[in-house]
């Protein structure tokens, strides 16, 4: 079976859609197989290692290195999930998440294979399809393996295969209408039964009845027409249309400093807003579902956050949402600088930045929380990645190759760079910028001013070479805590 997945994806590697060729089926159905054939073939590794001694010993060291030494694996987290819903993968080992509550956990552990579960990760912004498999032992399930596919990488890889071309669009659709894959990553995970348009939705239903056919409608004024496919494996279509001459590239804002600070200011404040408007109609914490019930809408109205966790009066996080990350219930965060705070001065906070669990740089917005006393009954904090909310922005926003954006707290901290190794970094204390001393220069300037504007000399980007930028800066202000946003030109 690897021979023949092997030899179909070297084939499929050639172009699908050469410039001015005419749509056909034929063509579809190839983009088709060969999206089944990248899938079934990390599938086969899945196979291959569950049926292996070392995942039938729940020898996670042994399972790793398979996991290393198998070809061509795709974009995405490998994992090794036990009984209890706990997991290993192979970015983090043992992640102290667990996966019990998930969807698919139930029928993968009843000895159901998972082929193409939606899954969107909050603490990484990734969109992946989860494929799992379980491992038997004498007829019963003990662990199961899994991987979740970036799906943002898997579309990518297919448009530079296939290179469809600007008069082409395609996308995949699962049994529930749910947007898999698209030639525009932003419309991943958009239901078409829900948000496309009539004419759309119901050339898609009728479309999911069937393995194969042509498929027309209309988007407003704008008509397609084109063929589909069903993934053969998988409960998912592909659908590959022509775009209309009327349709128009949807065109990006031009970078600017202002139009930055302002979204991003208004993105932290509508997370805030939200938060408010549910914390403050409750003064009554002392159950643990309704609690819960909170946490969960909190959720639901914030895609930015990544989890919410219920601290009680002593400082212990008594509750926390997604299930994943209840792991961490029972923990004492007291001595954590922002809840100390918090609690003294019983007003909504947003912490400094520090290094969470999970190994990212996060950020707290953190809200007291009060019964009809008025007496303070714990906290709700609301936990943000700062890297996520830039990133959303930066998707509406046309950056030239020449500016660079970089967001960072007044002490030095860099909440977000164009460079990722950079996020994180201490600009006064890393050993990166010690030689660099108008970069310094400006750094201490920009710790006094709100705004400003000046020059200093790193790094190119991409390269060691030594170049002269010109900057400017402003900030955004939530709860009295600033970020300071500097947008950078390289000299010519």
């Amino acid at each position: 079976m690897k021979k023949v997945l092997f030899l179909l994806l070297c084939v499929m590697g050639s172009l699908l859609y050469g410039a001015g060729t005419e749509l056909n089926p034929q063509m579809v159905q190839q983009t088709a197989e060969y999206i089944n054939a990248i899938c079934m073939q990390n599938l086969t590794i899945l196979e291959d290692i569950a049926q292996s001694p070392e995942a039938g010993a729940g020898n996670w060291q042994g399972i790793k290195k398979q996991i290393q030494d198998a070809p061509d694996r795709i974009p995405g987290v490998w994992f090794y999930v036990l009984e209890d819903g706990n997991y290993y993968s192979l970015q983090r080992d043992f992640t102290n998440l667990n996966l019990k509550n998930r969807e698919y956990f139930e029928p993968l552990f009843a000895g159901k294979t998972i082929m193409g579960h939606p899954i969107y990760s909050r603490s990484t912004g990734k969109k992946s399809a989860v494929m799992a498999v379980p491992i038997t032992v004498d007829g019963k399930v003990k662990g199961a393996m899994g991987l979740s596919i970036y799906l943002d990488d898997f579309h990518h890889q297919i448009s530079e295969n296939t290179q469809p071309g600007e008069d082409l669009t395609w996308f995949v659709v699962d049994a529930k209408g749910l947007t898999m894959l698209d030639m525009d990553a932003d419309y991943i995970f958009m239901n078409t039964f829900e948000d496309a348009p009539e004419s759309m939705q119901n050339s898609i239903r009728e479309a999911l009845q069937k393995d194969r056919g042509s498929i027309e409608y209309d988007l407003g004024e704008v008509q397609r027409k084109g063929y589909f496919h069903k993934i053969p494996d998988m409960d998912w279509w592909l659908i590959v249309a022509n775009k209309s001459q009327n349709e128009k590239t949807q065109t990006r804002l031009e970078i600017s400093l202002g139009t930055v600070v302002d979204q991003l200011q208004s993105s932290l404040e509508e997370i805030a807003q939200k938060a408010l408007a549910v914390v403050e109609t409750k003064n009554d914490w002392t159950g643990e579902m309704p609690t819960r019930e909170v946490m969960q809408s909190l959720l639901r109205e914030n895609p930015m956050v990544v989890d919410v966790a219920f601290i009680d009066s002593k400082g212990i996080m008594r509750y926390i949402e997604p299930p994943e990350y209840q792991n961490a219930e029972g923990t004492n965060i007291m001595g954590q600088a922002h809840i100390s705070k918090l609690f003294q001065k019983q007003q909504p906070i947003l912490s400094e930045a520090f290094f969470c669990e999970e190994g990212f740089l996060a950020a707290s917005m953190i809200f007291p929380l009060k019964n009809k006393e008025n007496e303070l009954q714990g906290a709700i904090s609301l936990l943000l990645r700062p890297e996520l909310i830039i990133g959303q922005i930066l998707k509406k926003i046309e950056v030239p190759k020449d500016v660079e954006l970089v967001v960072m707290e007044p002490g030095g901290r860099l909440l977000f760079d164009d460079d990722a190794k950079e996020i994180g970094r201490l600009l006064f204390e890393d050993p990166l910028y010690s030689d660099y001393e108008s970069l310094l220069k400006l750094g201490r300037t920009m710790q006094q001013n709100w705004s400003g504007k000046g020059d200093y000399i790193f790094e190119s980007r991409g390269g060691e070479q030594k170049t002269l930028k010109t900057a400017s800066w402003d900030s955004t202000d939530i709860f009295g805590t600033r970020w300071r946003v500097l947008v950078a030109k390289a000299n010519p």
